[in-house]
């Protein structure tokens, strides 16, 4: 059942396999949530700490976007400002908490889900429209029969939905159909049915957020109609608007804001020290 249930037309007939398979790993992630929120609550009131001091930081910049903020957050993992250490590493974490995968940012190593959790946790205490997206992301045409294996997450630029991966290049991705994201240098309003060989593309597979966030098959069908929506919308941002103007001029604000950013990597040492310290008795 495990193997095609992220096929939607499968999930959203809610058979009594479909629905049993879902209950059972909600009450086992709702269980491993709360055993880690008991014996490592110390840890993450940490974190909430240190995202409270970022989410300060950011809004003292001249940031004035969703999207301005999603690349400075990426600009300040990417070069190490919010790890421990001063370094980060995009690799496969040895020790994270389904609970709250940011952590691994601040320990200094992780891939798209520990980006994305980190990215959402910002952007909420910013006031900013940001949702996890979970996918399977391949330039094949089979991907709507495969497993999720990539998350990102999607925000609000003008009153229009985007999806934008920190964990790659700072590419921005718009629906095409409800079920489907592509990136907007390469989109158009094309079929579903269309050979999308040779394009990278980010199928919808929800079977993950219905179970690590707790969502109903009714919220699923909200998301689709949502993105169904996103997708005949005709006010997107050109891609010349934003590889030619805002991505440019963000990094290169960025990159004279270097000092303040190192300063805020040594005023949060503390923080992120404890908050390291809190994630090593895990492996203990």
């Amino acid at each position: 059942m495990k193997d095609n249930i992220d096929n939607i037309s499968v999930l959203m007939k809610k058979s009594p396999d479909v629905v049993k398979t879902i209950e059972l790993a909600k009450m086992e992630q709702f269980e491993s949530y709360y055993e880690d929120s008991k014996k490592y609550g110390d840890t993450f009131i940490e974190y909430n700490k240190f995202i409270n001091k970022l989410v300060s930081f950011l809004k003292k910049m001249n940031l004035n976007s969703s999207i301005e903020f999603s690349i400075a957050i990426k600009y300040l993992i990417d070069n190490g400002y919010l790890s421990k250490d001063g370094v980060f590493y995009r690799k496969e974490p040895i020790n994270e908490f389904q609970s709250r995968y940011g952590l691994n940012i601040i320990d200094g190593n992780g891939v798209c889900r520990n980006y994305a959790y980190f990215h959402n946790d910002v952007m909420k205490k910013l006031g900013e429209y940001c949702k996890r997206y979970f996918c399977a992301s391949c330039s094949c045409e089979n991907a709507e029969n495969m497993s999720a294996n990539h998350i990102l997450n999607l925000i609000k630029y003008n009153d229009c939905l985007y999806g934008i991966d920190l964990a790659k290049k700072l590419k921005l991705h718009i629906f095409v159909t409800c079920w489907m994201l592509q990136e907007i240098s390469i989109a158009t309003k094309m079929s579903a049915k269309k050979d999308f060989t040779d394009i990278d593309i980010l199928y919808y597979k929800p079977y993950l957020e219905m179970t690590s966030e707790m969502c109903s098959f009714e919220d699923i069908q909200e998301n689709l109609k949502l993105f169904g929506e996103c997708s005949i919308v005709k006010d997107y941002i050109s891609p010349k608007e934003y590889y030619n103007s805002i991505l440019p001029k963000t990094i290169k604000y960025l990159a004279k804001e270097r000092d303040t950013f190192t300063d805020f990597h040594i005023e949060t040492l503390d923080i992120k020290n404890n908050i390291v310290e809190g994630m090593k008795r895990r492996l203990k």
